[in-house]
């Protein structure tokens, strides 16, 4: 980054140490605000290339989404996801990278399915607009849910945001062939070299690149436990 003038606003980056290609680190020791200081100070001294210009006429609140919510649903969608219009893709409650992740969708033609517990916050996620909304408290069994909604297919893409609690459904709700972005880091879990079955059903696991590695051990228990089955 060059060119920064006194008083441009920018925003800083999750991974300062990655500019392009694979992650140089499976944690965050190079983090700031994590495995390094962060920001919350009045003066600090950082390589410019730490940092990225904010976009125009945003404010700093709106801008502070950018760096972890807004990226990790792009990079679920776009980078990793390819998402293309006309496919379908299952959010998992109403966060952060969930509700960018919905407007992404639908900013480039996706249908998009969205579940919360609160029926108050699925209307909103319509407002914003979601085709429909899946309330997992009176459907327990949501990912059938899901199938019923897209005629039996299921979905091309889920942005898995929770974990080993919702996994095993989350794959019984993506299409055969169709791909799983879950918000931790696990580049590792499940060990799957191409995909996760489950009752004949193969996904294609796409792992996100920031998160927690712990969470590898938690999803491999989780999917072993629920009749998954995770080959090389």
């Amino acid at each position: 980054m060059t060119g920064l003038a006194v008083g441009d606003l920018v925003v800083s980056t999750f991974f300062p140490d990655w500019s392009q290609g694979d992650a140089p680190l499976a944690s965050f020791a190079r983090t700031p605000g994590d495995g390094i200081d962060g920001y919350g100070v009045e003066t600090v001294v950082r390589p410019a290339n730490w940092f990225a210009y904010a976009p125009r006429n945003w404010s700093c609140k709106e801008t502070a989404t950018l760096p972890t919510a807004g990226l990790t649903a792009w990079r679920a969608l776009v980078v990793e996801g390819h998402f293309q219009a006309g496919q379908d893709v299952l959010v998992l409650g109403t966060g952060g990278v969930s509700i960018f992740a919905l407007q992404f969708a639908k900013q480039m033609g996706g249908r998009v399915i969205v579940t919360s517990s609160s029926d108050e916050k699925l209307e909103r996620a319509r407002g914003l607009g979601a085709d429909y909304g899946v309330n997992y408290l009176r459907d327990e069994n949501w990912s059938s849910r899901v199938m019923d909604l897209t005629k039996g297919r299921g979905v091309d893409l889920v942005v898995e945001t929770s974990g080993p609690g919702t996994l095993p459904q989350s794959i019984q709700a993506t299409r055969i062939g169709g791909a799983h972005r879950p918000r931790r880091r696990d580049d590792r879990a499940l060990r799957c070299g191409s995909n996760c079955c489950a009752n004949g059903k193969t996904a294609n696991p796409i792992w996100n690149n920031c998160g927690q590695q712990e969470s590898t051990d938690r999803n491999d228990t989780s999917l072993r436990q629920n009749g998954f089955s995770a080959d090389d």
